[in-house]
Parts: C-alpha cells; structure tokens; sequence
C-alpha cells in the first residue's frame, strides 16, 4: 500500500509539473544600428555603449497599446528576447530625438521560431 501511495504521489506531480511549464515560445532578436547626423561628410562616428545603453526594443500586444515586455541592447547594439509566441507591435523606447524608419512594426512570432528584426534608429545628434 505504502508503494502504492508513493506511486500515486510520483505521477501527481510529475503531471502537476507538466501542466506548469512555460508555454510554447520563441525568440525575438536584431542588431540596432544607430545613425547620427554630421555635417560637411564628416565619417559617422561609432556609438558608445552609454548610447546603446540608452535605448530599448519595446514590445507590445497585437492591438499596440499594452506593453508586455522591453529588450534592452547589449554595448554593440544586438538584442534577444524570449516571448511567448504571438503577434505583436515592436517599437523603440524613443531617447531623446529618435527616429526608426518602419516602426511600429506588426510581427508574428512562430513557436520555436527565431525571428530576426534588425532596426535602424536615426538618432538626431550631432
């Protein structure tokens, strides 16, 4: 009885274990590049980590009033996110004079997809 009842025991929580794991997900990730104005051709100078630093991916439900999740950047710009699959609106947290050309953008993400949105944000500094 006592093999029995530890048995029983064994499958409830491995049944109760399986019932509370995560969700079906995947992956969101890119590289941000940043673009800054300069004068006269002068060369684009490369950003600084603290500039990166600054900004984040911004994730929000399908309808893109509701923000269910932030993807900062990493000192070179790339980013990696786990979300439930979905669809959702990526957009940026907007620092300062920000401009991202093609956000807000409606994505799908796939189970066990890794989905790739690189963005390219025009910062306005000089």
């Amino acid at each position: 009885m006592r093999k029995y009842l530890l048995l029983v025991g064994v499958l409830t929580c491995s049944l109760l274990v399986t019932g509370c794991a995560p969700k079906d997900t995947g992956v969101l990730e890119g590289k941000v590049t940043l673009l800054k104005v300069v004068q006269n051709g002068a060369q684009q100078p490369t950003p600084t980590p603290d500039e990166y630093g600054a900004r984040q991916i911004v994730i929000k439900t399908a309808n893109g009033l509701v923000e269910v999740a932030r993807a900062n950047l990493d000192p070179q710009g790339n980013y990696s996110i786990v979300l439930l699959a979905g669809l959702y609106v990526i957009d940026i947290n907007y620092a300062g004079g920000d401009l991202a050309e093609g956000l807000p953008k409606t994505v799908q993400l796939a189970v066990g997809e890794t989905l790739q949105l690189d963005v390219t944000i025009d910062t306005g500094l000089h």
